[in-house]
């Protein structure tokens, strides 16, 4: 696959490795790519995690007017938050006309890199399996192609491509 078919969104669990695989598919199609928490964190002029600690009603709001901007940019890669599939308007917008792939990493590894700090572990970690129980349905729900995100990034790439490939009977 030389060049990219369909345009894909990316969803999973914070730490899953969403923005890092995007950034790459990216580099690797030579398209565009949209981190939706970076555009909100740019616009917003404020972390995520800050306006999620506000509200996160409002934090979804927001969200929700980023992926319908980001979309009428013609991006080929997007990547979402980790909750961004609590948002059944959302996730809609975003499986129109795109591949939705779940990058689905180990909790551990997760759990070995990400900050507990961050609003939504609460300083918990033990929190991080309670977010990955009650999302994981919608992960798979709204999901065309999972991805196992484990070991080597380049292996990884590679999988993708060969099942987003399958997926389109190329």
């Amino acid at each position: 696959m030389t060049r990219l078919e369909q345009d894909i969104c990316l969803i999973g669990m914070p730490g899953s490795g969403k923005s890092t695989i995007g950034k790459l598919l990216g580099q690797r199609f030579k398209v565009s790519f949209y981190d939706i928490d970076r555009y909100i964190e740019k616009k917003h002029q404020k972390k995520v995690s800050e306006i999620y600690k506000e509200s996160e009603e409002n934090f979804r709001v927001i969200e929700k007017i980023a992926i319908k901007e980001i979309i009428n940019l013609s991006p080929r890669i997007i990547s979402t938050g980790g909750g961004t599939v609590k948002s059944d308007s959302s996730m809609t917008l975003l499986k129109k006309d795109r591949l939705i792939l779940f990058i689905n990493r180990p909790i551990e590894e997760i759990k070995d890199e990400i900050d507990i700090n961050r609003p939504i572990f609460s300083n918990d970690s033990t929190r991080i399996y309670k977010l990955y129980e009650e999302r994981y349905p919608l992960y798979k729900r709204y999901s065309d192609i999972e991805i196992i995100n484990s070991g080597d990034i380049n292996l990884v790439i590679k999988k993708i491509i060969n099942k987003v490939n399958y997926n389109l009977g190329v």
